[in-house]
């Protein structure tokens, strides 16, 4: 199989995911937060649907939503994506599966025409530039992470190990590599984390002051998504840290990589 193939499969495979959990949520937790800011179940999965049609080149929805009341939509992108998500927030809960469904069908479609090259330059979700390549993986990371957070209000603990997840611990590691450089340099020190539950480990910076940070992929996908503040005792509970107080603290305030 392919590259391209691989790719294709593992977006369209974290889709039909996300629309086979959102069809197990109750009507209770197809309402109930989850853990993006001032997002339910329900505008997770109108999220997906909403960013895969702006990449089939569909018009934006006509639609204004009361900001006062989404406070939780500060930056340009966040009023971006809210609006296609405000708008669906009237939808039924099958509608909003049905149309994730379509769209993912619809879009399929597009991918499968080509280009095949994933080193081709398409659209990207901000209308510049961008590599096949990179856009699959970034639309593959959305969507898996989203079916993470439906899976928590779900209770359900799956999924750790699919290939979309596998992608994104590996786009995770480099973000938070890249996001630490600056921290550890100027600290002249050299980060060491480990995933204890998939023995993996992964390293940032070169100085001569060692930091450790042990925990598991899911903890580590909580810090890194923004799921948890650095600060949240639960979590900093489940985090083993060895090293220089104040360093673990800027490390850890600086581990959230998504917008």
């Amino acid at each position: 199989m392919s590259e391209f193939n691989d790719a294709v499969i593992s977006w369209v495979d974290t889709m039909n995911t996300a629309a086979d959990l959102g069809q197990r949520a109750s009507s209770e937790q197809w309402t109930q937060p989850g853990p993006c800011p001032g997002w339910s179940v329900g505008d997770l999965v109108a999220h997906l649907s909403d960013i895969e049609l702006v990449l089939l080149g569909d018009a934006r929805p006509d639609h204004s939503p009361q900001w006062t009341q989404l406070p939780h939509a500060q930056s340009d992108f966040q009023r971006f994506t809210e609006i296609g998500v405000d708008l669906r927030r009237t939808w039924s809960q099958q509608e909003v599966l049905d149309e994730l469904r379509q769209v993912t069908g619809r879009r399929h479609e597009q991918l499968l025409t080509g280009p095949h090259d994933l080193d081709t330059q398409v659209m990207g979700l901000r209308g510049n530039p961008t590599p096949l390549r990179r856009l699959l993986a970034m639309r593959t990371f959305d969507a898996w992470v989203h079916c993470q957070d439906i899976r928590q209000v779900l209770h359900d603990d799956q999924g750790w190990d699919s290939a979309a997840a596998r992608s994104t611990r590996a786009l995770l590691v480099h973000g938070v590599q890249l996001g630490w450089a600056q921290l550890l340099d100027d600290a002249d020190a050299t980060a060491t984390v480990i995933l204890v539950d998939i023995d993996e480990r992964f390293i940032a910076g070169s100085g001569s002051t060692k930091v450790v940070l042990q925990c598991t992929w899911p903890q580590f996908m909580a810090g890194a998504c923004g799921r948890v503040s650095s600060t949240d005792l639960t979590w900093r509970a489940q985090v083993d840290t060895n090293g220089p107080q104040p360093l673990i603290e800027k490390l850890l305030a600086g581990m959230a990589i998504t917008p």
